[in-house]
C-alpha cells in the first residue's frame, strides 16, 4: 500500500524537516560546541602548561589540531593528543628561534 509522497513513517515540522532530520541537526550542534568546548580547555590546559609559549599560538596550533581531527570519525577521541602533539611542536618551534636570534646576536657583537 502506497502512502503519499511515499513518506510512511516521517512527519514533517513546520519547516519542512523531518523529525529525524531535526535530531540529527540537535545532535550536529551538540556535538560541534562539545568541540568547542573541549578546544577551549585545551588551550586553558596548555596555556598553564607551557608558560613559555605565546598563548594566541597555543590556539592555532589546537584550532589546526581540531581541523585534523575533525577529518577523523571520532575527533573527541583524537583531538586531545593531536592538539598536545601540535602545541609541543609549537614550544620546540619556538625554542629552536629563541637559539637562532641568540646566536644571530652574539655574532653581530662579535
Amino acid at each position: 500500500m502506497k502512502t503519499p509522497n511515499n513518506r510512511c513513517f516521517e512527519h514533517s515540522n513546520s519547516v519542512g524537516q523531518t523529525q529525524t532530520q531535526t535530531r540529527f541537526a540537535a545532535l550536529v550542534s551538540h556535538c560541534r560546541d562539545g568541540l568547542e568546548k573541549m578546544k577551549s580547555q585545551l588551550v586553558q590546559r596548555f596555556t598553564s602548561e607551557f608558560a613559555d609559549v605565546n598563548a594566541h599560538i597555543i590556539r592555532q596550533a589546537v584550532n589546526e589540531a581540531a581541523a585534523l581531527a575533525a577529518l577523523t570519525g571520532i575527533p573527541h577521541l583524537v583531538l586531545p593528543v593531536l592538539a598536545e602533539e601540535k602545541v609541543e611542536g609549537v614550544r620546540e618551534w619556538a625554542r629552536r628561534q629563541q637559539e637562532i636570534r641568540e646566536r644571530s646576536q652574539f655574532s653581530f657583537a662579535a
